[in-house]
């Protein structure tokens, strides 16, 4: 869970977006770095590098919600966008090398200078909670294809998911 420490902070150059997560790269972080991205990639940029030199670890939300990115700065799959992680810790190189996820993004593993521009703090935002439960349900759809195991792994937490939604649509939420 994120604690009150965990938060982004993000730039926009003309050449790229930048993202830092701070603390845990939790699901709390997950749904305000999408918007972010996804607002400035309708802008048209298709670079973004996601340094992960403030943060802790990185959970599977996390994870399969930068999948979930990979499709949108690049969603013809010709090359023309792309992510790249740096200056991961151990731990955060290690889960996102078990899942999978270095088949979609550029992970650098010699340290990284990001610019030093201004940048701005976006808190956890963890929404309603059937968006809380749409987001970790896309993201964990997006890490299934990345590993074979991925589905003994997400599948029965995708099954879960998918039931609280359905509850919830139930009782008109």
């Amino acid at each position: 869970m994120a604690g009150p420490s965990a938060y982004l902070e993000v730039a926009r150059t003309a050449g790229a977006v930048y993202v830092r997560v701070m603390g845990y790269g939790s699901f709390a972080v997950a749904r305000p770095m999408r918007e972010f991205a996804e607002a400035c990639i309708r802008e048209g940029q298709r670079q973004l590098v996601l340094d992960l030199s403030g943060a802790r670890s990185i959970d599977s939300t996390f994870m399969g919600t930068v999948a979930a990115l990979c499709s949108a700065v690049d969603p013809a799959g010709e090359g023309t966008g792309w992510i790249q992680v740096v200056n991961a810790n151990a731990q955060c190189a290690k889960v996102m090398g078990d899942v999978g996820l270095e088949k979609l993004v550029r992970v650098r593993d010699e340290p990284v200078a990001v610019p030093d521009i201004p940048r701005t703090r976006l808190d956890p935002e963890l929404g309603t909670p059937a968006e809380r439960l749409h987001t970790a349900a896309d993201a964990h759809r997006r890490l299934l294809p990345l590993d074979p195991e991925n589905e003994r792994r997400f599948r029965p937490v995708l099954q879960l998911l998918d039931k609280e939604l359905a509850a919830l649509a139930q009782r008109g939420q």
